[in-house]
């Protein structure tokens, strides 16, 4: 496996894979719906359900790119994982159609543990 190198990553892959997989089993929270099929209930408060889930525990939150950068900048937590592709329920006979929408360095730099 070959490891990306972003500008404001810290900690080997080996290291972020521990984090977010602590002995080798996570608690993963998805909170990547708003974009593939907005609204979505509960997602209108961000912070406080973010706020929630870190205080619970969970080893990792999966969101979209815009989200890794605000929350990970508002609460200083190393755990979100960002899902760098997209589609929305808004697209009609292409609503399955994934399209990538941002590189592994990218979320890394935007304050994200892993994609």
């Amino acid at each position: 496996m070959q490891e990306v190198v972003g500008p404001s990553m810290s900690g080997s892959l080996p290291e972020r894979l521990q984090r977010l997989l602590p002995n080798g089993r996570g608690v993963w929270i998805p909170m990547d719906h708003g974009l593939s099929g907005y609204p979505e209930d509960g997602l209108d408060r961000m912070d406080a359900v973010i706020d929630s889930i870190i205080a619970g525990g969970a080893d990792a939150i999966v969101c979209q790119k815009g989200v890794v950068s605000h929350q990970s900048t508002r609460t200083g937590w190393d755990g979100f994982v960002c899902h760098v592709s997209a589609s929305t329920a808004h697209g009609g006979g292409n609503s399955q159609s994934k399209v990538k929408i941002a590189s592994a360095a990218e979320a890394l730099s935007r304050g994200a543990t892993g994609v």
